[in-house]
């Protein structure tokens, strides 16, 4: 075992790690330096700052991060990380493995965090500091019931998509994922489904402020839709099938599915605002003060109630 006050590698070439690594302070990894534990992938305890301005190869032991209030800079690929202690992620942190502790661990500014295996750090907050994004990149996992900023499933398999009640910024499913929605989201941002992906809004309610755009399957299943945007121009994009679709924009602006694909077996509600589209309704309510244009050249198929109080 190595145990080191604080521990900084300059120069040039490879250092290599050849026993167990403790360091009490900050380990710094200067540029032109490539840091190597994959000979051995000995387990390193870190109890001050993480710092990466060269390269990190850092093999399959376990990074164990002490300290409090402390920070992760730079690009940092990691197998496996457990946090006992408090640290603020301010560079990308990847770890492809578990990512576990009774710490916490909080993303900066624009930061980035890759999570490949289970994640089940006790605090973890992904939502106080701007345009930062979390990304699970494994294989049929759950995610943290948290509030977001950005929230990415560029995974596979069954994905539990679980949040807070809040994603600031985007959710997008870019990998090769089901993931079925476990609790009612506002996004303020933009609702992406890639070409092979599958969102499931089972019984849930997605108030969604940006675009909906759908390159893969939307399972509407009992679920409600709300486009509730405000001084902004909305979009809906793709083959769409929804249970409930409300409209509620306000300001300036509209909602836009004139290139969609659109069926609404139950509810379409006009509610605010003005929305323009074509497609199979099971009814369709358009409320004073409430505005629907028919797609020019399109035919409305309406197979239940019409009600109109708006234009």
């Amino acid at each position: 075992n190595s145990t080191y006050h604080h521990l900084s590698l300059t120069g040039s070439g490879t250092k290599t790690v050849s026993a167990a690594l403790t360091i009490n302070g900050d380990l710094t990894i200067n540029s032109g330096v490539t840091y190597s534990n994959t000979s051995s992938n000995f387990a390193v305890a870190i109890g001050g700052n993480l710092t990466n301005n060269g390269t990190l190869n850092a093999g399959t032991g376990t990074y164990t991060f002490s300290g409090t209030a402390k920070t992760l800079s730079g690009t940092l690929p990691l197998t496996s990380a457990s946090f006992s202690g408090t640290y603020t992620n301010n560079g990308t942190l990847t770890v492809s493995s578990n990512l576990n502790g009774a710490g916490g661990l909080t993303q900066g500014n624009s930061a980035t965090l890759n999570v490949g295996g289970t994640f089940t750090t006790t605090s973890f907050d992904a939502s106080t500091n701007a345009g930062n994004t979390v990304n699970y990149t494994g294989s049929a996992q759950t995610t943290k019931a948290v509030n977001y900023q950005n929230l990415t499933l560029s995974g596979s398999g069954n994905v539990s998509l679980t949040t807070g009640t809040t994603i600031a910024g985007n959710l997008t499913l870019s990998g090769s994922v089901s993931a079925t929605l476990g609790n009612d989201v506002s996004i303020a941002g933009n609702l992406s489904i890639a070409a092979g992906n599958t969102l499931n809004g089972s019984t849930r309610a997605i108030n969604l402020a940006g675009n909906w755009s759908n390159s893969g399957t939307f399972t509407s299943s009992t679920s409600t839709v709300v486009l509730n945007g405000n001084n902004n121009i909305q979009t809906i994009t793709g083959t769409n099938s929804f249970n409930l679709l409300t409209i509620n924009h306000t300001g300036t602006g509209s909602v836009n599915a004139s290139t969609s694909t659109l069926t609404v077996t139950g509810t379409l509600r006009v509610q605010s605002g003005s929305f323009t589209g074509a497609s199979t309704y099971g009814n369709l309510q358009i409320d004073a003060g409430a505005t629907y244009v028919a797609t020019a050249g399109s035919t409305i198929n309406v197979s239940g109630n019409g009600t109109n109080n708006g234009t």
